[in-house]
Formats: C-alpha cells, sequence, structure tokens
C-alpha cells in the first residue's frame, strides 16, 4: 500500500534542496503528528520518506522540523494520515476551487511550464488558459505562488495576468518592487496594460533598476501609457549601458512622437531627438526631470535569498 499526501504542486520552480542524510528521521508536523522513518528526497515543495515497507509524502509546508535518530518507521499510524489528507483535500477544494484531479493536472502543466522546452512550454500555457473556460486554476495558482521560485515565477505572472487582470493588481504590485528582476519585469508589463496612470511612477523607477530587462519593460511600459512627458528619461536612456535599453528606448519615442498618418519619426544620430524634444518640451505638461533623483524599484544589488 502506498499512501500519497500530495497537497502542493508539483512544480519544478521551487527552490528546496536536498540536505545530508542520516540513518533515519523523525518528521515533526504543525499539527503535533510525527512520522518515522528514512527521508529518501526533499524537492518540489514534498518530503518523501520510506518508512517501514511504506512510502510517504508530505508538504513541506505542513512540516515543523526534522530530526534524525535510529527510528525506522513502524509505528506510523496510517488512518491518521489519511484522515488528515482528506481534511487538507477538503480545505485546498474550499480555498482554490478545483478538485484534487484538476490540481494534478495543474501540477503537471506547471511542470511542463518549467521545465519543458519552448514547444512544451507553449503548450502547457495554452492547456492553463484554456481551464479557465470551465474550472478556472487561478486561485490555486494564487495559492502556490508563495512557493515558487521569484526567479521563475515571471511568466506565469503572465498567464495569470491573462487570466484575471483584476485581481492581479495587488499580487503585480508586490512582485514590481520584489527582489527578482525577471517578476519585476512581467509585472511592469502587466501593470502598463492595465492603463491606470497611477503606475507610471513605478514605470519611471523601473528605468532606473540596475537590470536590463526591467529597464526595457519600463520602456515598453511608458509607450503603452503613450506617455510623451517622459521623454527626457527615454532620452537619457539613448546612453544606456546595454544597447538593448537604447533600442528599446528610440523605438518608444518614435512611437510617442509619430503622428497619426504620418511615417514614423526616426533620427539617425542622437542629437536629433534631443534637438527634437527642444522644440516639444515647453509644449508638454509635467515633463519628467532626467537629472532629479529617482528611487529604484528596489536598491541596487538586491538579490533573491533562496532557502
Amino acid at each position: 500500500m502506498k499512501i500519497s499526501f500530495k497537497i502542493l504542486a508539483v512544480c519544478a520552480a521551487l527552490a528546496f534542496a536536498a540536505a545530508g542524510r542520516s540513518s533515519a528521521d523523525t518528521v515533526l508536523m504543525k499539527d503535533s503528528n510525527s512520522f518515522d522513518g528514512k527521508i529518501i528526497s526533499r524537492d518540489n515543495g514534498l518530503i518523501r520518506m520510506k518508512s517501514g515497507d511504506h512510502e510517504i509524502v508530505l508538504p513541506i509546508g505542513d512540516v515543523d522540523s526534522v530530526e534524525t535518530n535510529d527510528k525506522v518507521g513502524q509505528s506510523v499510524n496510517y488512518d491518521a494520515i489519511e484522515r488528515r489528507a482528506a481534511e487538507r483535500d477538503k480545505e485546498l477544494v474550499e480555498k482554490t476551487g478545483l478538485k484534487a484531479p484538476d490540481r494534478s493536472f495543474v501540477d503537471e502543466q506547471l511542470k511542463m511550464f518549467f521545465l519543458g522546452d519552448e514547444a512544451s512550454s507553449a503548450d502547457a500555457r495554452r492547456a492553463l488558459l484554456d481551464m479557465v473556460k470551465d474550472r478556472n486554476p487561478f486561485r490555486y495558482l494564487q495559492f502556490l505562488l508563495p512557493e515558487i521560485n521569484p526567479l521563475k515565477v515571471g511568466p506565469l505572472l503572465e498567464v495569470m495576468f491573462e487570466m484575471n487582470p483584476k485581481d492581479m493588481r495587488e499580487t503585480l504590485e508586490k512582485y514590481a518592487v520584489g527582489p527578482s528582476e525577471f517578476a519585476r519585469a512581467a509585472s511592469l508589463r502587466c501593470l502598463a496594460r492595465l492603463k491606470d496612470r497611477s503606475y507610471l511612477e513605478l514605470m519611471r523607477r523601473g528605468m532606473a533598476d540596475e537590470h536590463t530587462e526591467v529597464r526595457i519593460a519600463a520602456a515598453r511600459g511608458i509607450e503603452t501609457f503613450g506617455a510623451r512627458e517622459a521623454t527626457p528619461v527615454l532620452l537619457k536612456a539613448l546612453t544606456d549601458d546595454d544597447m538593448r535599453v537604447q533600442n528599446a528606448a528610440r523605438d518608444v519615442l518614435s512611437v510617442l512622437w509619430t503622428e497619426p498618418g504620418q511615417p514614423p519619426l526616426n533620427f539617425l544620430q542622437n542629437a536629433g531627438w534631443v534637438d527634437f524634444w527642444k522644440t516639444k518640451a515647453a509644449g508638454t505638461a509635467g515633463a519628467w526631470d532626467s537629472a532629479a533623483p529617482v528611487e529604484p524599484l528596489v536598491p541596487p544589488g538586491t538579490v533573491v535569498q533562496l532557502d
């Protein structure tokens, strides 16, 4: 008999590393239960342990601590495990709106989304979005977000935004000022699409980010808002250390200042844009001061700290 106690998503993006093993282990749960045996693996948000002739799978989120000792696991109460699994499954249905088979389907799609090649990842993305029609996975994905490696979560934030833009506001605002540059960039792209001009300040701060991906996302966000007042900051970005940021700034300036029905406005030299702005600055309300100090989204040197 194999007891499965799968509570959290099996997602390759979670950051748990296997630790050294001793002769035996006791896993102490937050609900005061404990299980004796030998830990086999500790990854994907799950602890797998051999207890006697059984394998037990426990969610790391429910584990209080692990002790090493010489117990081999003959005293495990499997009825208690099954009862607890049923209770947690009921809790998850209430929290996420998905029954176990649907959660398992999401888990499998997430594995392909994060681990698969480009084609497999695209297929998984489509599968997750297709679920919205009759068994929306949005709440389940929200439930999983805290357990997903911030360095990998960016693309998933954009998928979730496609599912439910309105309810992603708070989450995106959080990740926009979080430690992962990839999540910051994804958040800026999504927030810009909401067309709420209160988010322009985040774009301005994003232009001061030390990471290229974030500066490009911020520039494209300015484009989405049609914010001509940001021209001075875009002019400054024309001399950015990264050519990709320079190109993005040049593209955005062209989009912002090309009049309807006219050919795209372009200048071969940066000086052309500078001279052009001199003719427009006085008539542009609220123009940003490119020399003014701007607080970046996160302090320079911020990195993701993985447990």
